[in-house]
């Protein structure tokens, strides 16, 4: 399958979602205080992109356009594990799959995905205990933005 084809895609797939296309393999759904973003991030090596879901606090994203906290969707009952593998998997253009099949599969998976769990995050309040519970170690700003101990 063609990148750029594949790229476009995605785009068609998360428009009915209120994301929209930013930057090369970026797409953002804009909150009020959180932003959701779902990046694919291109591997060096091969034809693989790594789907990933996300979200931004928007007051710090300006300063710090990266992802903020990575959503666990599996724990936040988006996916199973095999759901959220055949999602990773079939973003691998590598792999021999009818182009049609390859997207109406990952619309579906998308689709039960974003169907649960997006807008769980949607202040900040709830970013923050995301992030804490997490017990994932946090980038300087973050500790300094929402004042946690380091």
């Amino acid at each position: 399958m063609d990148n750029k084809f594949f790229i476009r895609q995605m785009t068609t797939i998360l428009q009915p979602y209120g994301f929209k296309k930013h930057r090369t393999n970026r797409w953002i759904y804009e909150g009020e205080e959180i932003s959701e973003v779902i990046e694919l991030q291109k591997s060096y090596i091969s034809n693989l992109y790594y789907f990933m879901y996300g979200f931004m606090i928007n007051a710090i994203s300006p300063q710090h356009p990266n992802i903020h906290g990575h959503l666990d969707v599996m724990k936040m009952g988006g996916l199973s594990m095999e759901e959220w593998k055949e999602l990773q998997q079939l973003c691998d253009l590598e792999t021999g799959m009818d182009e049609e099949l390859r997207i109406s599969r990952i619309k579906r998976l998308v689709g039960l995905m974003l169907k649960s769990i997006q807008g769980k995050i949607d202040t900040e309040e709830k970013a923050k205990q995301y992030l804490v519970e997490s017990r994932l170690p946090l980038p300087y700003y973050i500790i300094n933005y929402f004042n946690l101990k380091s």
